[in-house]
């Protein structure tokens, strides 16, 4: 299978799971400080009071996810972009219409959706492998169904073959085509 479109489909798979890897952390912590010892040992051996060390640690790691937000955003941003010129030139060069384009945005945008409902609560291995096996057969149908193009399922952020996580993550880079994983 020719993996050239592979890292627009799977950036939006990553982004999804962590979503549900943080909603793993944050039920297993169940609700405590990860630091707290840290915190307790730091205030100790400089005779600081341990709240004081405690709103300096709270305040770097607020600090710290609104960049990491801010590299995500622009990340998706990015990847955003790449998609809808990926798109436009499949439209420009007549392997897909623009009708069958726009049903692949929109697909997309649906299909990115779904799955962060789904990752909302924590899911097992065999779960997430079931989801998105049938989520491929779904997005299969529907692309046979809409007459698009298999090499364009891959826009449609699953990133996965079959239920088969990770297949083929390596070296993709959309301007090496001819370089492509098959």
């Amino acid at each position: 299978m020719n993996k050239k479109y592979f890292l627009y489909a799977i950036v939006p798979v990553i982004a999804l799971a962590s979503f549900g890897a943080v909603a793993f952390a944050s039920q297993t912590n169940n609700g405590a400080n990860p630091m707290s010892d840290i915190v307790s040992k730091i205030a100790k051996k400089f005779n600081l009071q341990e709240k004081d060390v405690q709103a300096v640690f709270d305040e770097h790691r607020t600090e710290m996810q609104a960049k990491m937000q801010g590299k995500r955003t622009e990340k998706q941003e990015d990847n955003q972009q790449k998609f809808a010129d990926a798109l436009k030139k499949a439209v420009a060069d007549g392997k897909l219409t623009q009708a069958q384009a726009d049903l692949v945005t929109a697909k997309r945008v649906e299909l990115v959706a779904k799955m962060k409902t789904f990752f909302e609560t924590t899911k097992t291995q065999q779960e997430i492998k079931d989801y998105t096996t049938q989520m491929h057969k779904d997005l299969n149908l529907w692309a046979t169904a809409n007459n698009i193009p298999q090499e364009y399922v891959k826009f449609l952020g699953l990133g996965f073959g079959g239920g088969k996580m990770g297949r083929g993550m390596g070296g993709f880079n959309p301007q090496l085509r001819g370089n492509s994983q098959k």
